[in-house]
């Protein structure tokens, strides 16, 4: 699943919608981004995370991030 996830109940809807994996952005989740993670991985959901600076990766390296997408596209200013 696609989609900006700002909220927990949105993996929910993924895995009950039939996707296999979602995307979370590290940018938008911020500090919550290790929380969505395991979430997801425990509702059996695979995960990737989107990084635009290095401070973003780190943050997902450090939550055991297992699949990293890094991005120089900046969605806010396009």
């Amino acid at each position: 699943m696609k989609d900006v996830i700002v909220d927990e109940i949105q993996l929910g809807l993924a895995k009950d919608a039939g996707a296999d994996g979602v995307l979370l952005m590290a940018g938008v989740l911020g500090p919550a981004l290790e929380n969505f993670m395991n979430l997801a991985t425990i509702i059996g959901l695979e995960v990737i995370v989107e990084c635009h600076t290095y401070n973003e990766i780190k943050v997902a390296l450090e939550g055991l991030a297992q699949n990293i997408m890094v991005s120089n596209r900046d969605r806010v200013t396009g």
